[in-house]
């Protein structure tokens, strides 16, 4: 009885163990290799002991490396350890076992151990911390269910429940995974191999020029190219470094022997710019470049040339820059020494014939640069203001790169709002000039921009090496660009005439009786939808005293839009980058006054146009004069608004404004009472101008105006 009941139990705990076999999840098939991208560090696998022959040092590079296995364990019966074998000296033999039966603690394990070898203790962590802080290996177990994920870690005496990532040498390690249940044993065999990736770091030189020599032959070596090289496992002494032509071709130049090339040769076809690129290779064969160019100079004539013709050009229309200074310069940047010849200065046409080049030092490095830096407000409006802010905003972008250079006031390689500051600075007389940058800039014709939308990515040619002559194109030329002027509106040359035949819109305010030593608030008002508008309004000082500005409370008008000067004038520079709806009911800004004499308004103040062209900007981004118009006190659906200009000289104009229309007739009285003219007209309904031409005032002084409409008379002073 008791042999079948033993019979019975032994039965049944086989029976068991079949029905809780492991089962493998993951086991790699074929090398697994590993980048290792990482600055090596000495704290790690640095030992006497140890030797990479690859890099010629003791200190081992490392990486991160997690080594893993999964499997599903319904039972809980299996069990599972690891067997290591690490390549130490990267010769791809495994010399090193490691087992959890002969760990040992502190950062230490036994190395070069395998085939029978009792092995040498070396420590691996160099950390300055504790003993039982150093790192140990240790395997991490994490189980969801039955499912178990164990993974080779490092952790520590003093923490053993917190792992990190192993800090595995390069080379082709090998690890054994073995599970068994006491019936079945599997092993999983995972090869890795751990290899530096990374190329080297190569910084070149830039701007490195040459001179032909008199056989007409210059070269270039790799280390007068090179300003360092570095990388994150191999020593400096180990990179090799190669120079070669940029060809298109990503390879590490080798000669016709598999040396690396060393040098490059020039001839009077390489005259110019010529790029090139530095290679460095580390000892694990990773290859880098850097690119730079190299400016072929031929300073001693060897390929003959001593005279061309120069132009610089506009960006926006091709129209001739005039008085640009071209010089010459004895070094490699228009910041060294000017040359003994005098500048040549461009014609209306911007340029320069027969150069002459042919007194320049013997071997001298020196190039050619257009400059000009005057009149910094040409072409410069509150409109350009208007279009940097659309720019900046996506709205509307600048469709050039020369608009967008231009656009660029603060001499900042970008377009922002510190640019709008600048821009409206110099509109409204703070700045005479922009302090940063000069009025004008040039680029090479031949220059294309790797990003329109972004000049700023390059470095464009501003000047040029001078010995560029064989390379030239048959009409060498700069493009110009006035800085601030996005819509090409700065006159270049005498020879442009900008047409004048703009209408006219208006500002508009009471034309108030004033007041000796009287303080009056004055509101100007215009009308329609606009971006903006500038203008300089002058007050006579004999009548009164301009003491301050209220801005409006439209969008874009604050204390910023105006700059006053003194009590005599207030410069105006308004917009938005969106059309503003502007309404008689409410002031654009209000003007303080103090009379110092009795005077209506229209004597005292107007716009000053020869300080700053009074102009505004429609909805329909349409350019208009602008005027001051003084609106008389409304009578019998009339309203009249004082003629202008006033003071002034040559003709005098009347505007009207009436619902019905109906006849008025304008007349004109001298001193002495006489009538010296009189018309008869017939207004139209909406705003009439009535004309008194220029030829009806003979010599200069006051005269009296009278207009008399059907039920409506007004009167006053022009003063000729």
């Amino acid at each position: 009885m008791r042999f079948i009941f033993t019979f019975l139990l032994l039965f049944s705990l086989h029976f068991a163990e079949a029905q809780c076999n492991y089962q493998i999840l993951n086991c790699p098939v074929g090398l697994d290799t590993l980048c290792d991208e990482s600055h090596n560090t000495p704290l790690f696998w640095n030992h006497a002991l140890l030797w990479d022959e690859l890099h010629q040092q003791h200190d081992l590079a490392e990486r991160s490396t997690e080594l893993t296995f999964e499997y599903i364990d319904s039972c809980g019966a299996s069990n599972f350890t690891y067997e290591l074998l690490l390549d130490l000296n990267n010769d791809g033999v495994q010399e090193t076992i490691l087992r959890p039966d002969i760990l040992l603690s502190e950062g230490r394990m036994l190395a070069n151990n395998g085939n029978g070898n009792p092995g040498d203790t070396i420590e691996y962590d160099h950390r300055p911390v504790p003993p039982g802080s150093k790192y140990g290996f240790a395997l991490e177990q994490l189980v969801q269910g039955d499912t178990i994920l164990s993974v080779l870690r490092w952790n520590t005496a003093d923490n053993p429940d917190d792992f990190v990532e192993a800090q595995l040498p390069l080379g082709n390690h090998l690890i054994y995974w073995i599970i068994t249940n006491g019936t079945n044993t599997d092993t999983c065999s995972y090869p890795v191999l751990i290899r530096d990736c990374k190329p080297p770091t190569v910084v070149c030189e830039s701007g490195l020029s040459l001179n032909l020599l008199p056989n007409g032959t210059a070269s270039v070596g790799a280390f007068d190219v090179l300003i360092y090289t570095e990388d994150n496992n191999c020593p400096t002494s180990l990179i090799q470094t190669a120079i070669k032509r940029t060809d298109g071709n990503s390879e590490f130049p080798l000669d016709s022997m598999g040396n690396p090339v060393s040098s490059i040769s020039f001839s009077c076809d390489d005259l110019g710019t010529v790029p090139v690129q530095l290679w460095a290779m580390d000892a694990s064969g990773n290859a880098g470049f850097c690119e730079t160019n190299v400016i072929i100079q031929d300073n001693q004539s060897v390929c003959d040339t001593s005279q061309f013709h120069y132009c610089v050009l506009t960006a926006c229309s091709n129209d001739g820059i005039e008085d640009v200074s071209i010089k010459i310069y004895t070094g490699n940047t228009p910041w060294f020494p000017p040359f003994g010849n005098p500048s040549e200065y461009t014609g209306s046409n911007g340029c320069v014939d027969n150069f002459d080049l042919g007194a320049l030092p013997f071997g001298s490095n020196a190039t050619i640069a257009p400059l000009k830096d005057d009149n910094h407000q040409n072409g410069v409006s509150t409109y350009d203001l208007v279009l940097i802010s659309k720019h900046i905003l996506g709205i509307e972008v600048l469709d050039s790169p020369y608009k967008i250079i231009a656009a660029d006031m603060n001499n900042s390689r970008s377009v922002t709002t510190f640019d709008i500051v600048e821009g409206r600075k110099l509109i409204l007389g703070i700045y005479y000039e922009l302090p940063n940058i000069s009025s004008w800039r040039f680029v090479h014709s031949d220059f294309s921009f790797s990003n329109p939308l972004n000049p700023f990515l390059d470095t464009f040619p501003e000047f040029v090496f001078i010995t560029d002559f064989q390379q030239m194109p048959l009409n060498p030329e700069f493009l110009g660009l006035k800085v601030g002027d996005v819509n090409c509106t700065a006159i270049a040359n005498s020879q442009i005439q900008h047409p004048d035949d703009r209408q006219s819109l208006s500002l508009y305010s009471p034309n108030v009786q004033m007041k000796s030593n009287t303080l009056y608030e004055v509101p100007v008002f215009a009308e329609g939808s606009l971006l903006g508008l500038q203008a300089a309004l002058q007050i006579d000082p004999a009548l009164g005293e301009l003491v301050e500005v209220l801005p409006g409370s439209y969008p874009g008008m604050s204390a910023e839009v105006f700059a006053q000067r003194g009590g005599e004038e207030v410069r105006v520079s308004w917009f938005h980058h969106e059309p503003v709806v502007l309404s008689e009911k409410a002031p654009l800004f209000t003007l303080r006054i103090r009379a110092k004499s009795d005077a209506l308004l229209d004597q005292a103040l107007q716009i000053n146009p020869s300080n700053l062209r009074a102009e505004a900007y429609t909805d329909r981004e349409e350019q208009f004069d602008l005027q001051l118009l003084f609106r008389e006190e409304a009578q019998n659906g009339m309203e009249f608004f004082a003629p202008y200009p006033n003071p002034g000289s040559g003709a005098a104009f009347f505007p009207v404004a009436t619902q019905d229309g109906g006849p008025c007739t304008l007349s004109v009285y001298d001193t002495r009472g006489q009538l010296i003219f009189s018309q008869k007209n017939s207004l139209a309904p909406g705003l009439n101008q009535l004309e008194i031409p220029a030829e009806v005032f003979v010599g200069s002084g006051v005269f009296i105006w009278k207009m008399e409409c059907v039920d409506s008379s007004f009167s006053g002073k022009l003063i000729r």
